[in-house]
């Protein structure tokens, strides 16, 4: 996978022969570390790949490639940088860069308005948009492949949907026919939202959103879904971005998306692993180092959530996820149905469908 960005950056005119060389040359290297079982070595050379790509390229948007990041502000911030440091200094200007096009900066907005509605995220937490910690904890997992999980669920009948590319996340397109204590806020008066804290393990404490959608149509014959968003990164913030900057009901500024996938399911929104935006560890020992662990603790938050639960376990629940998130859709999605085969867990998999939305598919195979 590593070898298609040199040829087709230089297939488009983004990158000189130099840049294709040295990127061809780094992908070898990549793909002999994965060969050796070298992972965490892997994932420096990938971050190299990266700087490469950004030095030939005017700082080439990985996230679509016919634009840029912006006015050379990657190449002259990451130079100095190595490894996983240039790629994590990337997603901060690319999230900075997305921000700048909105009236509220996210940052602010998720520690002002937003913290002060939900009420219950700790005084000490402040929300971000990547957090290093939970990206270099997992560092050593980063570039494993998730092909035999992939096979494992296909095997069990359940559909994995690789949606490659630039995906139109914001359009209501959704092919739908296809060891802790909980703490929670009071609902909205309406009852269409919730949200709260499951301690998946002691000390570390995930926050999931929820929201009931106002198009919900109460069928028996067909049960209305609910969709799990897990974002990328790894330590990507989904209340964040994928609530407020993609598919939830609300934009940046407060106004109504006419795009919302309320439009077809009910919304969760987790911040995973523990560590992700207002989610947290009161020891940063406790952060998930491989993307097994983090499977774990968010079946541990599905149980609470859905076994006490009865109205959503009428929900079939599909499992949406973006970039590297599509590592953590798959992990969880052999751990849930582990957990449901052992009949610990009350919930059925919408389908038996899984939907990654992967505009970096080195998540789950090099």
């Amino acid at each position: 996978m590593q070898f298609s960005w040199g040829p087709l950056l230089k297939d488009v005119s983004r990158i000189d022969n130099n840049g294709l060389n040295q990127s061809n040359s780094l992908a070898l290297k990549i793909q002999q570390q994965l060969a050796e079982g070298k992972y965490e070595d892997a994932t420096q050379t990938w971050g190299d790949l990266e700087g490469v790509i950004l030095d030939h390229s005017n700082d080439v948007d990985f996230y679509n490639f016919m634009l840029d990041t912006g006015n050379g502000v990657a190449t002259s911030t990451t130079k100095t940088l190595k490894g996983v440091e240039k790629y994590l200094t990337y997603l901060s200007i690319k999230f900075s860069s997305t921000n700048g096009a909105s009236a509220v900066d996210l940052d602010s907005f998720m520690n002002g308005p937003i913290r002060e509605k939900l009420q219950i995220i700790p005084q000490n937490l402040t929300w971000g948009e990547q957090s290093d910690i939970v990206f270099y904890a997992m560092v050593g997992d980063f570039m494993k492949p998730r092909i035999k999980e992939v096979d494992e669920l296909l095997t069990k009948g359940v559909n994995v949907t690789i949606y490659n590319g630039q995906v139109p996340v914001d359009q209501p397109c959704v092919s739908l026919q296809m060891v802790g204590s909980i703490t929670r806020s009071p609902r909205t008066k309406d009852g269409s939202e919730n949200w709260g804290y499951v301690e998946v393990r002691p000390k570390a404490h995930l926050f999931w959103w929820h929201y009931r959608s106002p198009y919900r149509v109460e069928d028996p014959s067909n049960p209305w879904p609910i969709i799990l968003w897990l974002q990328g990164g790894p330590g990507a913030s989904g209340v964040g971005f994928g609530n407020f900057l993609e598919i939830g009901p609300l934009d940046i500024n407060l106004e109504p998306r006419n795009s919302t996938w309320l439009k077809k399911a009910d919304l969760l929104f987790v911040d995973s692993p523990v560590g992700t935006g207002f989610s947290y560890v009161e020891d940063e020992k406790l952060a998930v180092k491989t993307d097994d662990e983090s499977a774990t603790d968010l079946t541990t938050l599905l149980k609470f959530l859905f076994n006490n639960d009865e109205s959503l376990q009428k929900s079939p629940l599909y499992i949406f996820a973006e970039s590297y998130g599509g590592k953590f859709a798959v992990t969880l999605g052999v751990s849930a149905l582990k957990a449901i085969e052992a009949g610990e867990l009350k919930l059925q998999l919408g389908g038996n469908n899984l939907f990654l939305l992967s505009r970096y598919t080195y998540a789950l195979f090099h």
